[in-house]
């Protein structure tokens, strides 16, 4: 699979932990190659294969009005793991939202991811599950190898916190796979707010 990358990441000091940022090549609206930062140890790139590198991996997130950029990180949990966890905010983390009234419900938004991934692959390898917390169960998760997050720098530094929670209860951390988000043709990020909004897109809007 050809891959090209087009820029070097920028990883930026942030306390006793780094944050990485930047943009990975990609292939057939896929990620080819991802950027993996593990809390203190050095950057590494994976060369992405058919093959999924691990066992659980877990995504989460509230998916209201499913889109691309939702669908384009649930592929990429899908061709990493064996096994798919996926965190669903529940309709009672939702109470204080802004316009929580244009949120669909969480019974809606699992009959979404569901109907979706049964498109994409066996749908037993997968699993969905409701969060209340920011944490959303990773923190006590004992089989959960590795989280997938997008870029956006306050999910990354959650995604550090809980391995420090994981820590201090005994667990061991868990890899964090930073995949950069989808953005429409104005280099903004693809986002549920801006459809409740009522903006649309096309496909070829979207830049990966």
């Amino acid at each position: 699979m050809s891959q090209e990358v087009n820029d070097s990441p920028d990883v930026s000091e942030n306390g006793d932990s780094q944050l990485l940022r930047g943009r990975s090549g990609i292939h057939n609206r896929q990620v080819s190659v991802v950027w993996e930062y593990v809390l203190g140890s050095s950057l590494e790139f994976i060369e992405m294969s058919e093959a999924s590198l691990y066992e659980k991996v877990v995504f989460a997130g509230t998916f209201d009005h499913l889109h691309e950029g939702h669908k384009h990180l649930l592929r990429t949990a899908i061709r990493l793991g064996k096994k798919v966890a996926i965190g669903l905010t529940s309709d009672t983390m939702l109470e204080h939202k802004s316009k929580k009234d244009l949120v669909q419900s969480y019974k809606e938004r699992h009959a979404e991811i569901e109907e979706f991934l049964k498109s994409e692959c066996d749908i037993s390898r997968c699993s969905i599950f409701p969060i209340d917390t920011k944490e959303g169960g990773a923190d006590l998760m004992e089989d959960l190898d590795a989280l997938i997050v997008s870029d956006e720098i306050s999910v990354v530094q959650n995604a550090f916190e809980i391995n420090e929670m994981r820590s201090e209860n005994g667990l061991r951390r868990f890899h964090i796979i930073v995949v950069p988000r989808v953005r429409t043709s104005d280099g903004r990020p693809l986002s549920s707010s801006r459809i409740r909004e009522g903006e649309e897109f096309e496909s070829e809007d979207l830049v990966y």
